[in-house]
């Protein structure tokens, strides 16, 4: 996944925690952060495969329920 899907995934989690989980909100913020240092080349190239790993965890651990409900089934949960 690009930078760009991250930032677009980060601002759909803004969205969202701004009309229900305030929390969740946390979790965007350290997806724009970093990105930032991916860009930027901030951080030692030895550390962007792991700042990528914790990205991709971060996107799967809180999904963006908008844009991931369709893809995922949901069994015992009422629509």
């Amino acid at each position: 996944m690009d930078i760009d899907f991250y930032r677009k995934w980060a601002c759909q989690k803004m969205t969202e925690s701004s009309q229900s989980n305030m929390w969740e909100g946390h979790w965007a913020c350290a997806v724009i952060a970093l990105t930032e240092l991916l860009e930027e080349k901030l951080v030692p190239a030895e550390l962007e495969d792991l700042i990528r790993k914790n990205l991709v965890k971060t996107v799967e651990e809180h999904a963006n329920e908008q844009q991931y409900r369709v893809i995922k089934e949901y069994e015992d949960f009422s629509a």
